[in-house]
This record gives C-alpha cells, structure tokens and sequence, in this order.
C-alpha cells in the first residue's frame, strides 16, 4: 500500500512539475501573448494536467479508504478473537472450579 502511495505521490510531484514548466514557458514566450491559438493549446494542456492531479488524488484517497476499511476489520477481528479467548478461558476456569 505505501507504495502505491509513493508512485500517486511521485506522479502528481512530475505532473506539478510539468504545469509549473508550461507556465514558464508560456511567461517566456513573446509570441506565446499574440497567438490565440497558441495559448488556447497551452490552456487545454493545463486543463488535462490538472484533470489528471485531480483524478490521482481521487485514486490516492479511494486506495487510502481501502486501507482504512481494512485497518477496521483488522481491528474487529482482533477484538472478536480475544472476546471467543476470554470466553473460552473463563468457561475452563468455571468447569476446573466445579471438579473441586
């Protein structure tokens, strides 16, 4: 599971890292201000990418939901067994003191 956290993490790290480059180059570019079209291009670029965060940070949280449910009925598991174990320890305690 951590990984897969550190493979959503890298990928929006590169992805931020894509955007924060195509904005640059959209500030450096002179001709990148007279072309419309140009800039329309970059924008729908800038679109997907964030589309594309936004889809991994969705990614990232349903798997950390996974974990979390998981976790839960770990959790539940433990509690039942030692519930069955008790029970279990005071029924052989009870049948030793009815033997005195």
């Amino acid at each position: 599971m951590k990984k897969d956290y550190e493979k959503v993490d890298f990928a929006l790290d590169k992805q931020k890292q894509t955007l924060l480059s195509l904005k640059q180059s959209v500030i450096n570019e002179k001709n990148a201000t007279e072309s419309e079209d140009y800039k329309a291009a970059l924008q729908k670029i800038i679109e997907d990418l964030e589309q594309e965060e936004q889809d991994l940070r969705n990614a990232r949280e349903l798997q950390q939901s996974g974990f979390e449910n998981l976790d839960q009925k770990t959790n539940q598991l433990y509690t039942s067994l030692s519930n069955i174990m008790k029970t279990m320890h005071e029924t052989q305690k009870a049948a030793l003191q009815n033997l005195k």
